[in-house]
């Protein structure tokens, strides 16, 4: 079951019950945003499936068990509200309705999706939102990750995430949420350097000044 919430100001989520299902409702909005193939293109369901099967080579569509959070910002909801999308499945059509009832103004709005009760993974996307919604806050970020890691290790981060599927374009806030959030993660990968303490203590101190 899908429950939409209001978290700050301009800023709203989706909480389900299993993280499939919040994957199913966010598919196109996510890799409408972030994926390296269609990211900001108009795309219906089957295409991404083809494309997905082939980019992780396999013969099983795994998308609803691969990802488990999810974040995009109001400019590609818009898309889908503004009819570009047509048809949209059940679920689309919900969260669209949601946005028309609750975000009544011209002001930028962001929205995330996670299961319930998944903590750590409603502040890996909360994170997101805070560097979409707050421009201090994508400054400050940017000003930490560039203070604290090296090129080296940003261009080993920045190798990997592209891998993972996410578009040249948001990887830098996807380094600041991995950083943040997913020490045991990139630990597992080899990839928790020895500057990413101190990066993270100091994400951890913004984070904790902006709603």
């Amino acid at each position: 079951m899908l429950k939409f919430k209001t978290l700050a100001p301009n800023i709203y989520a989706v909480e389900g019950t299993t993280s499939s299902e919040v994957a199913r409702l966010f598919l196109r909005f996510q890799e409408c945003y972030e994926s390296p193939k269609f990211r900001d293109k108009i795309f219906t369901l089957k295409e991404f499936k083809e494309y997905y099967k082939e980019f992780t080579n396999s013969t099983s569509f795994t998308y609803y068990y691969d990802w488990v959070g999810f974040n995009v910002p109001g400019t590609i909801v818009d898309k889908f509200i503004n009819g570009r999308f047509n048809p949209l499945t059940r679920q689309e059509r919900w969260l669209v309705n949601q946005i028309k009832k609750f975000h009544k103004t011209a002001e930028r709005y962001y929205i995330i999706g996670y299961k319930k009760n998944s903590r750590g993974t409603l502040k890996h996307e909360m994170a997101h939102a805070k560097f979409h919604i707050y421009p201090s806050y994508r400054t400050e970020v940017l000003h930490a990750l560039g203070k604290c890691i090296s090129d080296e290790e940003s261009i080993k981060l920045a190798d990997h995430l592209r891998e993972m599927g996410y578009h040249l374009k948001v990887i830098m806030d996807e380094i600041h949420a991995y950083v943040l959030c997913e020490k045991s993660y990139l630990a597992a990968e080899k990839l928790w350097s020895k500057s990413l303490p101190k990066a993270q203590e100091e994400l951890e101190e913004i984070y904790k000044r902006y709603p």
